[in-house]
């Protein structure tokens, strides 16, 4: 039997937010964050939720929806909460 698995827990307050929406709303923010000894782009999209549906504001909203639909999901994301506001967060490492 799988033993339960916890994995260590990393806050946002770690991490240093850059707006880099098109209209400075805040609606796309970027940061980077290190796991060993490689550097990850931590992308926050704001998101919002009605009828089951996830919308993404700003120019950048197709983004989640390509990165949902090449990963196979079959719901709304998870959200984190960033300045009052919900974001769904899409994290991919540095090209080498």
């Amino acid at each position: 039997m799988p033993r339960p698995f916890f994995p260590p827990n990393v806050t946002l307050d770690h991490l240093k937010w850059v707006d880099s929406s098109d209209n400075d709303d805040r609606s796309r923010l970027l940061a980077t964050l290190q796991l060993d000894d490689v550097n990850f782009h931590v992308e926050a999209y704001e998101a919002t939720e009605g009828d089951g549906v996830q919308q993404f504001k700003g120019a950048y909203g197709d983004t989640p929806e390509k990165v949902y639909e090449a990963i196979g999901c079959d719901g709304p994301w998870y959200t984190v909460t960033i300045d009052g506001r919900e974001y769904v967060l899409i994290i991919t490492p540095f090209c080498r």
